[in-house]
């Protein structure tokens, strides 16, 4: 049986000035950093069956200092991963994060991947403007993958 729809979270974020990494045309790429764990819900999009019924999460409950210890022990310092917020520029709001990750760069590759966790800005446009700025990013600008993703 299907989880059952959950109810959408509330965006309670606080305004607040993001570190830009990659800007696109309606969204930007930011750095992840200690206050976007603190005033946002992205530790919560991993408690929402609906967000997760499609990956490998779900399994134990998530909590804000799980997600830090998470930002400071994975994707703070990695050369094997970057891990980016995405924020809607119309309405300054952190909806989702996108991952290179397992980089490669002998072989060339790498694997991609992408949560939009905020329903209100979970749209075709968003989710292709970002893995097309990630692509970019990763295999023709700066990484030199030059290769596949998976």
């Amino acid at each position: 049986m299907p989880p059952h729809p959950s109810p959408t979270l509330p965006t309670t974020q606080k305004p607040q000035q993001f570190d830009i990494f990659l800007r696109g045309e309606t969204i930007a790429l930011v750095v992840l950093n200690e206050e976007i764990v603190e005033t946002t819900n992205w530790y919560k999009w991993f408690n929402d069956e609906s967000n997760t019924m499609r990956m490998q999460q779900h399994y134990f409950p998530n909590t804000q200092a799980a997600q830090l210890k998470y930002l400071r022990d994975s994707i703070n310092g990695s050369r094997s991963r970057i891990q980016l917020g995405i924020i809607k520029k119309d309405r300054n709001i952190f909806c989702g994060v996108t991952s290179l990750e397992n980089l490669d760069f002998i072989n060339r590759n790498a694997s991609i991947s992408m949560i939009i966790g905020e329903a209100s800005c979970r749209d075709l446009h968003t989710a292709y403007e970002a893995i097309t700025l990630m692509l970019i990013h990763g295999f023709f600008l700066h990484l030199g993958a030059k290769g596949r993703a998976y």
